[in-house]
């Protein structure tokens, strides 16, 4: 006879996190004090999940250890996923399903034509509920449609009353069957198995997964992703405490060495059930952790946003304020908060560089010889754009050099006294001095140009000299003028 039960849906995705990522996890809108459990994706915007509230004299799980046997009342509701990643309850997913399901045993074949779920021997025998055979647990396959209606329940041929199996979870390319059971000749307790779906509709024998995934203590949960790597649950690993969540990558035909997912995912209490976006890169957990609304709950987890620091960069030239040239080896300095930081020598035609911090002071400080200074404070904000381009200019300083001497009389050789002096650039009087009572003339001259020096006195006949300064700042000149006294004729 056909049997046709309309069926929750409530597939546990199970995909972890391929690399180790920061993550902050909150408990979300959906869940009550009672239990919630496990999520399915509808689409980007709406996921399933489970949930016991509707059977409140049902509800019979411990914080401290879920019991592998327990009959758990199930019905499955709609959530909306919010644009934080939240979630919150639509509606009932089909009010007219009252069906009991053991926890969330359920996996679809790839093409969802198929679909593997855990049955206790409730449906199937006859014995007392307290008897041994009543309490084992059987997985079933059966057909699906569009409508989610399942037809055609089998029972797996490694399925036995002595034992239970249960936890189905089919490979992404729809070729093995992964289990755990409490079989003979076990690790432990619950072990994890694996067998080969043919072609034909038959199984391979059960093979348990060893000694590196099983232990004597209960293994729970196995996922398996695109790539192989084994995901599960267990009490018997090395953990943070309570259930754990534990991967292990699949090489050379084997399964390698296990590793204990990172906190936050992983916790003290029992964590278990992943499921995730790999779009938004947000997914969801079950986990009985303290400071939950109810016995176990549903948690979202996403990755924190790296705060990225705001840093910009200043870049630029140095040149001549007055030519536009480029200056050569012209030093430039940062100071941060009135510290040194970093000086460089800047070649011509070569930019200056630094890598700065938003939201504070610093100063640039450009210096070159024969130049003045130049400064410029700023305190960097997020109104910059991330390169700041400043131009430098320097301000040549006046190249003097000073030039000083005596005049003397040609004949006697001696300094002559109350002499005028007149300087000439370019035929032109730039500045004249009188001398009296021996002193020197001093005249401040500029760098890299021809003067003229003109000495006269009353009864001596007036004489110049050219001089000729050099492009080196802070030279003195000396000269000697000399004057010859003018003959007594009569």
């Amino acid at each position: 006879m056909k049997q046709i039960i309309p069926l929750l849906l409530f597939l546990f995705l199970t995909p972890l996190l391929a690399q180790q990522q920061d993550y902050e996890v909150f408990n979300t809108n959906i869940n009550s004090k009672y239990a919630e459990l496990g999520i399915t994706y509808f689409n980007n915007n709406t996921v399933l999940f489970a949930s016991s509230k509707k059977n409140k004299n049902d509800i019979n799980f411990k914080k401290s250890r879920r019991k592998q046997n327990r009959q758990m009342y199930l019905e499955l509701y709609q959530g909306k996923i919010t644009e934080n990643g939240n979630l919150i309850v639509v509606n009932e997913f089909n009010n007219n399903i009252k069906n009991m399901f053991f926890e969330s045993d359920i996996s679809f074949s790839p093409d969802f034509k198929t679909i593997y779920f855990t049955w206790n021997n409730f449906y199937s025998t006859t014995s007392r509920k307290d008897s041994t055979k009543w309490k084992t647990l059987h997985i079933v396959k059966a057909s699906i449609d569009n409508n989610f209606n399942v037809s055609d329940i089998t029972t797996l041929p490694f399925s036995s009353k002595e034992y239970s199996v249960r936890s189905p979870y089919v490979s992404k390319n729809g070729k093995q069957l992964f289990f755990i059971s409490n079989m003979p000749n076990g690790f432990g307790n619950f072990d994890i198995y694996v067998v080969d779906i043919n072609d034909n509709g038959t199984y391979s024998e059960p093979k348990n997964l060893g000694a590196t995934i099983n232990t004597k203590m209960n293994e729970s949960f196995p996922y398996v992703d695109y790539n192989n790597t084994l995901y599960f649950s267990s009490y018997g690993h090395k953990g943070k405490g309570g259930l754990d969540i534990f991967k292990s990558n699949f090489k050379n035909g084997r399964y390698q060495k296990i590793e204990n997912l990172p906190s936050p995912i992983n916790s003290k209490f029992d964590d278990f059930a992943f499921v995730i976006n790999s779009t938004k890169n947000i997914g969801y957990f079950t986990s009985n952790r303290d400071q939950g609304k109810g016995d176990v709950d549903i948690y979202a987890f996403k990755p924190k946003e790296k705060i990225v620091p705001c840093s910009k960069e200043i870049t630029g030239i140095i040149v001549n304020k007055e030519t536009k040239e480029s200056i050569e080896n012209a030093y430039i300095s940062l100071y941060y908060n009135t510290i040194l930081q970093e000086t460089k020598i800047i070649s011509k035609d070569f930019k200056y560089s630094f890598k700065l911090k938003c939201g504070e002071n610093y100063k640039i400080v450009a210096k070159k010889e024969n130049y003045l200074p130049f400064e410029i404070e700023f305190l960097l904000d997020e109104s910059y754009n991330d390169e700041i381009v400043r131009i430098i200019e320097l301000s040549p300083t006046k190249c003097v050099q000073s030039i000083t001497g005596t005049v003397v009389n040609s004949e006697t050789n001696k300094a002559l006294e109350n002499f005028k002096i007149s300087l000439y650039k370019n035929n032109s009087l730039v500045k004249m001095q009188q001398v009296s009572n021996g002193f020197n003339f001093n005249f401040d001259l500029e760098c890299d140009e021809t003067y003229t020096l003109v000495a006269e006195k009353e009864n001596f006949i007036s004489n110049e000299i050219e001089v000729k300064t050099n492009k080196t700042n802070n030279t003195e000149i000396t000269e000697t003028i000399v004057l010859t006294p003018v003959k007594c004729v009569q």
